[in-house]
């Protein structure tokens, strides 16, 4: 589940990203290719813990929030 939670909250904030660069009203560069793919391994690697750890933080702090829902 959480790395469910992981790509989404991701992807959400790509779009922020995305949305904010276009508001500038600037040309934008765009990454090569190849060097996303170079990334996307070590990406995937390291997100994987990350989003563990990311969604354990959150249900903590929505279980002190909300200790019913426990």
């Amino acid at each position: 589940m959480h790395e469910a939670f992981d790509d989404l909250y991701n992807l959400d904030r790509a779009c922020q990203v995305q949305l904010m660069a276009m508001a500038s009203h600037r040309k934008l560069r765009i990454i090569d290719p190849q060097d996303v793919a170079g990334m996307f391994p070590t990406m995937l690697e390291k997100g994987k813990e990350e989003g563990e750890q990311h969604f354990r933080a959150l249900r903590r702090m929505l279980w002190r929030a909300e200790p019913d829902l426990i």
